[in-house]
């Protein structure tokens, strides 16, 4: 039986329009390699004992558009983000506020408590939770669209 629970596409679309400010289109999408490419961020998602229960994948164009859109970073930064491959300090900022919020989505009462515990490029970070993707037993992905900005693709992972 499952640990935590993923969201319903409905559910996200509405989190993130609230926490954005901004019309947001989601929809299912295709299951994405776990080889992130590079600036792809991981959100690792922790329980009360400190072990590793959960992993969100922002992909490059999500993590950029995401943390910009959040504070009304211009969208152009976003794009130069993107094109020098490097997610500027304040743009993972917001991320990790905007992947924190989301922690809230792979919860319900009769799931244990989660936070989130870190949010870092993948490169850095996925092979240190190597161990745990074996146990992920639930997976979603999701194409998110955000106006003004641009999409992406995020993923979830849950015990």
């Amino acid at each position: 039986m499952p640990r935590q629970v993923l969201p319903t596409t409905e559910a996200l679309h509405a989190m993130l329009e609230m926490l954005l400010g901004e019309e947001i289109a989601v929809a299912p999408a295709e299951p994405v390699s776990l080889r992130a490419p590079r600036g792809t961020h991981l959100a690792v998602y922790v329980d009360d004992d400190d072990a590793a229960v959960a992993l969100a994948l922002a992909d490059p164009a999500l993590s950029a558009y995401a943390g910009a859109a959040l504070t009304r970073v211009p969208p152009a930064t976003a794009g130069e983000s993107l094109e020098s491959g490097e997610l500027p300090e304040n743009l993972l900022e917001n991320l990790r506020e905007t992947m924190n919020v989301l922690s809230r989505l792979l919860m319900n009462d009769d799931t244990p408590h989660l936070r989130l515990a870190q949010v870092a490029p993948s490169q850095a970070t996925l092979p240190a939770q190597a161990a745990l993707l074996p146990r992920l037993v639930q997976r979603a992905d999701f194409q998110i669209s955000i106006d003004d900005y641009g999409g992406g693709t995020l993923t979830l992972l849950t015990l």
